[in-house]
C-alpha cells in the first residue's frame, strides 16, 4: 500500500466531508426532517424536504465510500484481520468499486 495514495485519499475523504458538513443540513434539521416531514413541507415548502434527504443521502454515500477505503487498506493487513476485511469488503463494495479503491490507496497496481 502506498503512503502518498493513502494519504492523498484521506485528505480527499476528508475534504469532501468538511464540505458535506458546510453545505449540507445540519443534525437539528435532519432531526426535524425525519420526526416531522410533513411539518416540514407545510412550514417551508417541498424543497426544504428534498434539500434535507439529498444532504442526507450524500453522507450515506460518503459514508460507503469511506467503509470500503478503510476494509480496502485493511485487507493487506496479515492473518485472520487481513482475510475478514477482504471477505466483508467483497460484501460491502461491487468488484469495480473494490478495483478502484485499491487504486486509490496504492494496493492494486
Amino acid at each position: 500500500m502506498s503512503t502518498r495514495r493513502w494519504a492523498a485519499t484521506s485528505a480527499v475523504m476528508g475534504l469532501v466531508a468538511w464540505a458535506l458538513a458546510q453545505l449540507g443540513p445540519d443534525r437539528a434539521e435532519l432531526g426535524r426532517a425525519l420526526g416531522d416531514p410533513q411539518g416540514l413541507v407545510d412550514s417551508t415548502g417541498a424543497d426544504a424536504l428534498v434539500v434535507v434527504a439529498v444532504g442526507a443521502l450524500a453522507w450515506l454515500c460518503w459514508a460507503w465510500g469511506a467503509l470500503g477505503l478503510l476494509l480496502t487498506a485493511a485487507s493487506t493487513a496479515p492473518g485472520w484481520a487481513g482475510r475478514l476485511s477482504a471477505v466483508l469488503l467483497a460484501g460491502v463494495l461491487p468488484a469495480g468499486a473494490r478495483r478502484a479503491a485499491a487504486v486509490a490507496v496504492g494496493v492494486g497496481l
